[in-house]
């Protein structure tokens, strides 16, 4: 038998790499004089109180029958598995192919269901490339969606596209029928503005309205978010503190004082700002300095001496209007990272 020095380095034998791992056994066994003892059949001597010669072969046949034993055994239970795998592949398969959108489902919902049998594809060893993937997407989507298809297929190389990217362009969908006013795609830098809600306007309500979409939107391109901890709310409400500021806020827009909680969001949020500010010069502006790399209500207290629903409550009971909270527009605008 030939020498062996140091360990050969053939990977653990798992249910994924039966093959490769048999290769490599079958070449390091052949390397040390035993894969025979392995492929042949060797039937143990009945006897083994003979010749002493007798005896070590027979050691080795004894040895060899079991070896051969377990050898087929893995080899069937292996082999075994990688024709599940294939069935269990050729199934998802059919069911990426036969995916469709359905008439209830959002257009989020449905990539989210894409992408679930795209994961189980490639955790049972499937190649998905980006570029089928978004394909499938394009071409499955509820016919009412059939101009947008057209529309990003024809402005976008969609061989190259990420299906991340596909999801950014998507969101215009959402502004158009949703009734959503605007948002900003912050990974594709675009800020849409929906069509849908400024119909009907013109004049100085259309460009006020306008404007105020655009400080809003840009307020979340530069601010800071605490590297996305910061509540929405909170980031919301200071985009539209921006536009308080910049006396965009139009009809609908909340009173001081509107509102049941200060993490309500947008106008009501943009209020208690305003509010702070005045406890405070520059208080919101500090705010967000401090958000840069975290986000903590001890902000609050770091800044004004007291804790935010403490702030909150003196606000109400300051400039607490009677009107109901109701009886403003809760705007629809929101962004995407």
């Amino acid at each position: 038998m030939a020498a062996t020095s140091g360990a050969f380095p053939f990977p653990k034998l798992v249910k994924d790499n039966y093959e490769r791992w048999s290769i490599q056994m079958k070449t390091f066994l052949g390397g040390q004089d035993v894969w025979e003892a392995v492929e042949e059949e060797y039937v143990e001597p009945k006897n083994l109180a003979g010749a002493s010669q007798a005896v070590r072969k027979a050691t080795k046949e004894a040895r060899a029958t079991t070896a051969k034993r377990a050898w087929d055994t893995l080899e069937n239970v292996f082999k075994g598995i990688d024709k599940v795998k294939k069935v269990r592949l050729q199934s998802l398969r059919g069911e990426f192919e036969s995916l469709q959108m359905n008439d209830s489902e959002t257009i989020f919902d449905y990539i989210s269901r894409v992408l679930s049998v795209v994961n189980q594809l490639e955790r049972n060893g499937e190649k998905m490339v980006d570029s089928r993937v978004v394909e499938k997407i394009l071409r499955s989507l509820d016919p009412k969606f059939d101009h947008v298809v057209v529309a990003i297929e024809e402005s976008n190389d969609t061989e190259t596209m990420t299906v991340d990217e596909l999801s950014g362009k998507l969101q215009v969908v959402i502004a158009q029928y949703d009734g959503l006013e605007g948002f900003v795609d912050i990974s594709n830098n675009l800020i849409n503005i929906s069509a849908v809600y400024l119909q009907g306007m013109q004049g100085d309500e259309l460009r006020t309205a306008f404007t105020a979409l655009m400080y809003h939107e840009m307020t979340h391109v530069f601010q800071w978010s605490g590297n996305f901890t910061a509540p929405g709310p909170l980031t919301e409400g200071i985009a539209d503190y921006m536009v308080l500021r910049a006396k965009l806020n139009g009809t609908g827009f909340a009173l001081p004082g509107q509102g049941d909680r200060w993490d309500e969001g947008y106008e009501v949020t943009a209020r208690f700002l305003e509010y702070c500010d005045s406890l405070m010069t520059g208080f919101t502006a500090a705010l967000n300095n401090k958000m840069r790399y975290a986000y903590s209500e001890d902000y609050f207290v770091q800044l004004l001496g007291k804790p935010v629903d403490q702030l909150w409550s003196e606000y109400k009971a300051k400039v607490g209007t009677l009107i109901p909270s109701f009886l403003f527009v809760r705007r629809k605008r929101w962004y995407v990272l």
